[in-house]
């Protein structure tokens, strides 16, 4: 699998550079302050799943059509209120299909998770009902408290970014700086996410990383969850950055001009 997207920081470089001109920021703090806050902002509103909606999703169960002679017509999706994968009727939650699936090395699932959650066997394999049922609960259990932790899992990959270049980001309230020495890539989870920090020189560039899905079983899935998702909230953050650059400089300019204009007609 091949994804990938652009990203156009044209408008962000054309703010930095305008704001400069009126800044008493370095443009290393100029570059690296920019980069802090399109961090966070693309973070910040990259989508995710609630709680709520993973139940949801997990309490459908699928319910055969019968029809007239009693045979299955089709299946369809019927929402239920609560979890119950062990019914004693043919309604079976998503939850179960899904550790079922697992159980399965050919099935569905387990080729387009590159077998990442595959089970050794069904739970029901080998043993009683009764310890299947209870083997199939813990799992059903399992699966639920693991979807309610990962739902950030995208967004995550930005928090060592924001590690990173909340040291060298210079705020009103906050002073920072980076030297030479400083720009040396660093790591806060490698698996996860970087930054590396804009030094003095003749060249002056800060990079910030989302490595979700860079490595592991599930990689490519990951990294194209990450493409899809969360392109959009990057682009919008460099260009919102961009703006706020651009607008700090329209506002300088506006206040020299009014000083030249207010000196001449007095």
């Amino acid at each position: 699998m091949n994804v990938s997207v652009k990203i156009d920081t044209s408008g962000l470089a054309r703010g930095i550079f305008a704001a400069s001109k009126y800044s008493t920021r370095t443009m290393p703090q100029l570059v690296n302050t920019a980069a802090y806050w399109v961090a966070i902002n693309a973070k910040q509103s990259m989508p995710f799943v609630q709680p709520g909606v993973i139940d949801a999703q997990l309490a459908v169960i699928e319910s055969p059509e019968i029809g007239k002679r009693g045979k299955p017509l089709k299946r369809r999706k019927v929402f239920s209120a609560g979890i119950s994968p062990l019914q004693d009727r043919k309604d079976v939650a998503m939850a179960v299909l899904i550790v079922s699936a697992r159980a399965n090395p050919a099935s569905r699932y387990n080729l387009l998770t590159n077998q990442l959650y595959a089970l050794g066997k069904n739970p029901f394999k080998g043993v009683s009902r009764a310890a299947g049922a209870a083997a199939m609960r813990a799992l059903v259990d399992k699966m639920i408290k693991s979807r309610h932790r990962s739902p950030k899992f995208l967004l995550t990959g930005w928090i060592p970014a924001i590690r990173i270049m909340a040291r060298f980001a210079v705020q009103k309230f906050m002073r920072g700086g980076a030297s030479p020495s400083d720009g040396a890539r660093q790591y806060y989870g490698a698996d996860l996410g970087t930054a590396q920090v804009a030094g003095e020189g003749w060249a002056c560039a800060a990079a910030i990383e989302n490595d979700v899905g860079m490595e592991g079983k599930n990689a490519a899935n990951f990294n194209s969850a990450l493409m899809k998702y969360g392109a959009g909230p990057l682009q919008s953050a460099v260009d919102q950055e961009g703006e706020r650059q651009l607008a700090y400089a329209m506002r300088k300019y506006e206040e020299e001009l009014a000083k030249v204009t207010n000196g001449h007609w007095g």
